[in-house]
């Protein structure tokens, strides 16, 4: 999720600086996103600590099994990592209602 993050900061930079709702791009690019974007997490621990900036509602947290990179088979070691001090309302959220909700399960 962190590139996310980069990506909304730099189009609102230059939606602001280019005066772009001036020339008909009248939504600010960081609303499209988090109206339109879904991100995920695996290991990162400032990814989900900047929640707030995305969208707590537009976040998952991902294993990325079977791939080498997977935290399989220590997956809840590392959502720990991740989560730690998260409300236990947004941990859910990222965990898997966001999810359930998305793909309708």
């Amino acid at each position: 999720i962190g590139p996310v993050y980069y990506a909304i900061d730099a189009c609102d930079h230059e939606w602001e600086r280019g005066r772009l709702w001036e020339e008909d791009v009248k939504t600010r690019p960081s609303d499209i996103v988090r109206r339109q974007m879904y991100a995920n997490f695996w290991f990162e621990v400032d990814g989900p600590a900047m929640r707030d900036r995305f969208s707590v509602d537009n976040i998952m947290w991902e294993s990325d099994y079977p791939h080498i990179v997977s935290t399989y088979p220590e997956s809840w070691k590392w959502v720990e990592r991740s989560l730690g001090d998260v409300p236990e309302a947004d941990r859910k959220k990222m965990l898997f209602e966001n999810a359930a909700r998305i793909y309708r399960l």
